[in-house]
């Protein structure tokens, strides 16, 4: 695996276990970490991703690995904001629905992380050369 892959691997794998702590819902005053729901599979997702990345490990189970894991977090991120779509409806008590920046550094990591998986997948494809 080359170093460039490791980083993003390792990078992205913490900004998705990091966006699941951060705010996926705001009404008002009122806020609701990833993790208070779906998020806690993004985050264990991240802490995947980021396993792989930091074994050097690169062969095409790992990447596939990586581009599944990943790619599930982004369904979830999907799935989430259509739920959110669903509560826009603007409410006297605690303000309309809004996206929380969680669900963007989540979906925009788990995004880039299935193409660095696909990457890996490259990489692991490649004899080995002297860097």
């Amino acid at each position: 695996m080359r170093d460039v892959t490791r980083w993003w691997l390792i990078g992205l794998g913490a900004l998705m276990a990091a966006g699941s702590f951060l705010p996926w819902v705001q009404a008002g005053l009122f806020s609701a970490a990833g993790t208070s729901g779906d998020g806690v599979f993004t985050l264990i997702g991240g802490v995947i991703v980021a396993i792989v990345g930091l074994s050097k490990q690169a062969s095409l189970v790992t990447a596939g690995g990586v581009v599944l894991v990943a790619g599930f977090s982004l369904w979830v991120v999907f799935n989430v904001t259509g739920n959110i779509t669903g509560m826009l409806v603007d409410d006297s008590t605690f303000g309309a629905a809004t996206y929380g920046t969680g669900l963007f550094v989540t979906g925009i990591a788990s995004l880039l992380a299935i193409i660095a998986g696909v990457q890996l997948g490259n990489d692991s494809r490649k004899p080995p050369t002297l860097e």
